[in-house]
């Protein structure tokens, strides 16, 4: 059940004329928040500022079952490859999986007139999970599910199969990323699918499946993952936006296959290796 402020209550009672704003609140994974409001000008409570983005933001109607099934929200973002707000170029933040598993918040304020906000504290009426992220040549829609998604997960969580289910050094693999990642210069005729080496690590196949990012230059900050590395360089699954040149800066994360003998050989790591090599195939399971 939603609930409201008591003078909001009455004011709502009295059928008064009220201004009314949507504020959504991004809360990424990393710990940063961004606050955005499709009204026309900035809306302040309690310290909190939402920035104003008119029609550049606007969602799609919301309604609410008393049923398990999964509430959903669409959020449409008007940018084309120029700033949406703070420095922030949306589609370049989406492709590079800034908004993965952000928390997204839909509040309504009302207010007397416009910034009025006397009337107390916004009412919540979404709070959901980033689903999916669709870009456009305008912009992005942006997919919010109801937090009760999470029930919606196969039985058992976890599968048997031969690969490892773990995710390179994540908190079930155990390893630290920064043991496994190295910093490196581009080299000489680079291409925004090609990065080379401007100094050839020792055990350059081992970047292969790994994960590259810019640190400086046009590109900075831009994500990729690595197809193949070899001593000429590191060809990438999606090309670059930008182009980099020679002596820009990147660090790349080493890639793992998820076998059983990588996992042992190359990073001893057995003990924590999660994945089922020796299941009988299908037809001498019996």
């Amino acid at each position: 059940m939603r609930t409201a402020p008591p003078a909001l209550i009455a004011f709502l009672a009295s059928r008064q004329p009220c201004y009314k704003a949507d504020l959504f609140t991004f809360t990424f994974k990393d710990g940063s928040i961004n606050y955005w409001t499709s009204f026309d000008q900035n809306v302040i409570y309690g310290g909190t500022t939402w920035v104003a983005q008119g029609l550049l933001l606007q969602r799609s109607s919301l309604s609410v079952k008393n049923t398990i099934e999964v509430p959903e929200l669409q959020i449409a973002l008007f940018a084309l490859d120029t700033d949406f707000v703070g420095g922030l170029q949306v589609k370049t933040a989406l492709h590079n999986g800034q908004f993965d598993g952000a928390t997204v918040a839909l509040d309504r304020a009302f207010m007397p007139t416009p910034g009025d906000m006397s009337l107390g504290q916004p009412v919540n009426l979404f709070t959901g999970q980033m689903s999916k992220a669709d870009i456009t040549a305008v912009g992005a829609t942006l997919t919010i599910k109801g937090a009760n998604v999470r029930m919606n997960q196969s039985a058992p969580r976890n599968q048997y199969q031969k690969p490892c289910i773990h995710t390179f050094c994540d908190a079930g693999c155990g390893l630290n990323p920064a043991t496994f990642t190295i910093t490196n210069t581009v080299g000489a005729s680079p291409s925004v699918s090609l990065i080379p080496w401007g100094s050839v690590p020792g055990t350059p196949a081992n970047y292969t499946l790994g994960k590259l990012t810019m640190t400086s230059g046009s590109a900075s900050g831009q994500v990729r993952t690595v197809k193949f590395a070899d001593a000429s360089g590191l060809q990438l699954v999606y090309p670059l936006y930008d182009l980099p040149i020679a002596g820009d800066t990147f660090s790349v994360l080493e890639g793992d296959d998820r076998t059983q003998t990588t996992c042992n050989t190359r990073f001893a790591n057995l003990g924590k290796f999660r994945g089922f090599p020796y299941i009988p195939q299908a037809e001498q399971s019996i």
